[in-house]
């Protein structure tokens, strides 16, 4: 059986509470069920720490509120 995508969409990956809670939840996720991916909108320094996690991040590099 294949593994559920899970995406998570959040404005940027700078630290922060939010995004220390959504890496502890990506870290936890059963991967044998489970196959997270962070969008970002804006990038940030935690991406390493999700890459290193085996978490893929997509950064969309978004500039303007108008780029979507």
């Amino acid at each position: 059986m294949a593994s559920a995508k899970v995406v998570y969409l959040i404005t940027g990956l700078y630290i922060g509470g939010a995004e220390k809670l959504l890496l502890h939840h990506a870290r936890c996720l059963d991967r044998r069920r489970f196959d997270p991916l962070v969008v970002t909108l804006r990038g940030g320094d935690m991406a390493e720490e999700f890459a290193a996690a085996g978490v893929r991040v997509v950064d969309i590099a978004m500039r303007h509120p108008l780029d979507l």
